[in-house]
C-alpha cells in the first residue's frame, strides 16, 4: 500500500470517528428528551402541612375624635386661688366659643382638648383654622414646642400637625383617649379669630 493510500484512510478513519461521536451525542439527547418528557422534576405535589397564608398588617386610624378648646389666664400673685401657684394657668371649665378679640400687646391662653372615643386605633390629627386678622405671635407650648410670628392677616393656619392621639383606653390615668394641646397667641395689633372655625384634620 503507497502512502497516497494510507492518507485516504486515515481520512476516512477520522471522518468516521466523527460520524460514529456525532450520532452517540444525537442518541444521549435523544434519551435526555425521552427521560424528561416521562417524567418532570416540576411535577406538582400537595403537602397539607404548607400552604400560603395572606396577612393583612395594615393600620387603620381612628377618626372618630371630638374637640373642645378652652381659653385660660395666668396666675399671678393677686388672682392665686387655693392650690394654685403663681405662673401656672387656669382654664375655664365651660368651653369657648365665637369671636376671640385679643388687644395690642395682650396675651390670650388656650387648650385644646382631643378625644378619642375609639378603643381600638390611635389617630394623627392636625388642628387648624381658616383665618386669622391682625400682627400677632402664635405659639404651641404642647405637644412640642414652637413658635411664629405674622406681620400679617393668615389664612389656611395650622396651629398643629401630624399630632397623635392615643386609642381610649378606660384605665388610662392621663385621660382615656385624649391629647391636649396647648397654645396661645400674643397679638401685636389687634387681632382676632373665630374659636368656633377650629377644626380637626385626620392625617
Amino acid at each position: 500500500m503507497n502512502k497516497k493510500a494510507k492518507k485516504k484512510d486515515a481520512k476516512l478513519f477520522g471522518v468516521r470517528r466523527g460520524v460514529v461521536l456525532i450520532a452517540l451525542l444525537a442518541v444521549i439527547v435523544m434519551v435526555i428528551n425521552l427521560v424528561s418528557a416521562s417524567y418532570s422534576w416540576f411535577t406538582p405535589q400537595s403537602d397539607t402541612k404548607q400552604g400560603m397564608k395572606y396577612n393583612f398588617d395594615g393600620k387603620i386610624r381612628s377618626e372618630n375624635c371630638t374637640m373642645s378648646t378652652y381659653t385660660g389666664i395666668k396666675v399671678t400673685a393677686s388672682n392665686r386661688q387655693s392650690g394654685e401657684y403663681v405662673d401656672q394657668l387656669r382654664y375655664n371649665t365651660n368651653a369657648a366659643s365665637g369671636t376671640m378679640s385679643i388687644s395690642a400687646g395682650q396675651t390670650k391662653y388656650f387648650k385644646t382638648e382631643i378625644l378619642n372615643a375609639d378603643t381600638k386605633n390611635a389617630s394623627d390629627i392636625s388642628l387648624y383654622i381658616p383665618s386669622i386678622s391682625g400682627k400677632f405671635t402664635l405659639a404651641v407650648t404642647y405637644p412640642g414646642n414652637t413658635v411664629r410670628k405674622f406681620s400679617s392677616n393668615q389664612t389656611d393656619l395650622y396651629i398643629v400637625r401630624d399630632a397623635y392621639v392615643k386609642q381610649k383606653d378606660e384605665a388610662d390615668v392621663n385621660g382615656p383617649g385624649m391629647l391636649e394641646i396647648e397654645w396661645f397667641i400674643t397679638a401685636q395689633t389687634a387681632t382676632s379669630f373665630n374659636v368656633s372655625d377650629l377644626y380637626l384634620l385626620y392625617n
